[in-house]
């Protein structure tokens, strides 16, 4: 795990860099080719990648969490971007698992509270609320990794992003117990 977080700023708990070009970075280079074979310029996407929760401790299947998305702060994009966010487990691989879903992305048809926040579940096992389940995406019982894909990001909001004085990737969070 620590060879990912070398290179990267990090906010909010995942780790974050401008890819695509490296220059005589090779080792930043070699780093982002492992996690994910070749990576577009900011300008054309960006991959926050989270290993640990907000709390610092590896995120785990044996625990549960809860990603929260305040209304109006999904990510910033253009009028043709989108944005997806992958599990998976601690090679690289996406978890089979009983629904098929492996990604949460603007296309999903997510339960929305009623302030018009989001509220992602990560665990092993199918919550038992229907608008949580709906919200699912199911992890391993060991550890895992999250993947933000972010196409067509708002030029302005780029730097803001990649330093930490603007739009922050929703935090992963312990779930309440229960």
């Amino acid at each position: 795990m620590e060879r990912y977080r070398q290179g990267f700023a990090r906010h909010n708990g995942y780790l974050i860099t401008p890819t695509g070009t490296y220059g005589t970075d090779h080792r930043l280079r070699a780093v982002v080719t492992q996690v994910g074979l070749g990576a577009l310029q900011p300008e054309q996407a960006m991959y926050p990648l989270a290993l640990l929760d907000r709390a610092g401790q590896p995120l785990t299947g044996a625990r549960r969490y809860v990603v929260r998305i305040p209304a109006g702060a999904l990510p910033p994009l253009t009028a043709t971007g989108f944005w997806s966010l992958t599990l998976y487990d601690g090679d690289g691989f996406v978890v089979p698992n009983e629904i098929d879903r492996y990604a949460i992305n603007d296309r999903t048809d997510l339960h929305r509270n009623p302030d018009g926040s989001i509220e992602l579940y990560l665990q092993a096992t199918r919550p038992t609320d229907p608008n949580q389940a709906r919200n699912w995406l199911p992890t391993p019982t060991g550890g895992f990794r999250l993947l933000w894909r972010m196409y067509g990001t708002l030029p302005a909001a780029i730097p803001g992003i990649l330093d930490g004085t603007g739009w922050q990737v929703p935090a992963i969070l312990p779930a309440a117990a229960g």
